[in-house]
């Protein structure tokens, strides 16, 4: 019990020095870094996004996010192609006590570096810049010495020693980002290569006046290999890792996915995705991931389960989080293009 009180104080707060993850990939990839915004097959694309996390500590315990992506690609002259992003995000945790929002704008310029029978090579860079916002709710938290053991709840007419009106009620603070990659196509095989830099400006995220606290980098870093076994049908492999501070997280996906010739049949695939974690514990395993998405016309769902697998299953059931996304794609392109013929599954 001692646990899961000092947990529901201090994990509000690892927002403050570690960015949340999401598991789809694929809906969230501007996220990841800003250079693959133009990483879907078609010339606009609007995805939306929830995430449920931990429900299974009690009632009104779980942590939310949600989020909506805005595309649009344009091409031009055959060998360059531009595309923006606006992206809206919102993470809730228990009670609304602690919320962030993020409002961010991407652009991607992709060049084409070579386009032969069998083989193509593109290079793409990527900025993001916008706000973010900390909001804390500081009377719906309460401390340590506050918690009765005898009722099994907080009991708030207990003074918890704390002076709280000092501190702000919310922080608004500017964010930039940095991305690149490398993307090679072979008849049956292909790859991306990212590296992005994430919170270049480290923004003061302080909610105590004159106080600075920074919000540490974050590199990332993402190689994605998709290898034809059969007609139609992809063997996808997909390590990421990523450091912020102190925190080290890395995540390999393994699936596979099938992908109709014609763009209007059905694709569809499946992965998992073992997740470790460094932090303050020392080095784990935190999550397996299982995903699965359909694809019919325009429309993509994808669907994945994170079953904790570190010590906080103990407390959870081995239970973690459920995400969903849905994207529309419109698919109005010139078939004959090379940013259209070569495409990789992420």
């Amino acid at each position: 019990m001692n646990k899961i009180v000092l947990l529901l104080l201090i994990l509000p707060f690892f927002g403050n020095s570690q960015d949340t993850h999401f598991s789809s990939r694929y809906a969230m990839k501007e996220y990841n870094n800003p250079a693959l915004a133009s990483a879907y097959k078609g010339s606009e694309q609007v995805s939306i996004m929830y995430r449920r996390q931990w429900s299974s500590l009690g009632s009104g315990f779980p942590f939310q996010s949600y989020a909506v992506n805005l595309n649009k690609k344009l091409e031009w002259d055959g060998s360059n192609e531009f595309s923006a992003n606006l992206r809206f995000i919102k993470d809730l945790a228990p009670g609304k006590s602690f919320t962030q929002n993020h409002i961010i704008l991407a652009a991607n310029y992709k060049k084409l570096l070579t386009d032969r029978y069998n083989e193509a090579q593109f290079l793409s860079i990527g900025f993001s810049g916008g706000l973010g916002q900390n909001k804390a709710n500081w009377e719906g938290l309460w401390f340590g010495n506050q918690y009765s053991f005898e009722q099994g709840n907080p009991d708030f007419s207990i003074e918890s020693g704390e002076n709280v009106s000092v501190l702000l009620a919310k922080k608004t603070f500017p964010d930039l980002n940095l991305g690149l990659a490398y993307e090679y196509y072979l008849p049956k095989f292909s790859m991306v290569a990212s590296l992005a830099i994430h919170h270049l400006t480290k923004p003061d995220i302080s909610f105590v006046p004159n106080l600075d606290i920074r919000n540490d980098r974050k590199i990332s870093a993402n190689i994605s290999l998709n290898v034809l076994m059969k007609e139609n049908l992809y063997f996808i492999f997909s390590p990421y890792y990523s450091r912020q501070g102190v925190f080290h997280y890395a995540s390999g996906k393994l699936g596979f996915a099938f992908a109709a010739a014609d763009d209007y049949d059905i694709n569809f695939g499946v992965s998992i995705a073992p997740s470790m974690v460094q932090n303050f514990e020392g080095l784990g395993f935190e999550s397996l991931s299982l995903q699965i998405f359909i694809e019919k016309n325009e429309y993509r769902f994808d669907l994945s389960y994170d079953a904790t697998i570190s010590k906080l299953s103990a407390f959870n059931g081995g239970r973690g989080a459920f995400e969903f996304s849905f994207s529309y794609t419109r698919k109005n392109y010139n078939p004959k293009s090379s940013f259209v013929r070569n495409f990789h599954q992420l």
